[in-house]
Protein backbone atom coordinates (compact mmCIF):
# COMPACT_ATOMS: atom_id res chain seq x y z
CA UNK A 1 0.00 0.00 0.00
CA UNK A 2 1.46 3.35 -1.14
CA UNK A 3 0.63 6.90 0.61
CA UNK A 4 -0.89 7.80 -2.58
CA UNK A 5 -3.90 5.43 -1.59
CA UNK A 6 -4.66 6.90 1.51
CA UNK A 7 -4.40 10.27 -0.27
CA UNK A 8 -6.98 9.44 -2.81
CA UNK A 9 -10.38 8.01 -2.13
CA UNK A 10 -11.17 4.99 -3.57
CA UNK A 11 -12.96 4.63 -6.79
CA UNK A 12 -15.95 2.98 -5.41
CA UNK A 13 -16.36 5.83 -3.22
CA UNK A 14 -16.34 8.52 -5.62
CA UNK A 15 -18.42 6.97 -7.90
CA UNK A 16 -21.17 6.54 -5.08
CA UNK A 17 -20.86 10.25 -4.44
CA UNK A 18 -21.39 11.01 -7.96
CA UNK A 19 -24.41 8.24 -8.30
CA UNK A 20 -25.80 10.31 -4.60
CA UNK A 21 -25.47 13.37 -6.32
CA UNK A 22 -27.05 13.22 -9.55
CA UNK A 23 -29.66 10.37 -8.48
CA UNK A 24 -30.90 12.71 -5.68
CA UNK A 25 -30.94 15.48 -8.76
CA UNK A 26 -33.08 12.90 -10.59
CA UNK A 27 -35.28 11.85 -7.61
CA UNK A 28 -35.99 15.92 -6.75
CA UNK A 29 -36.73 16.59 -10.46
Amino acid sequence: MKQSDFEKPPIAEIKETRFEKFGKTRIDN
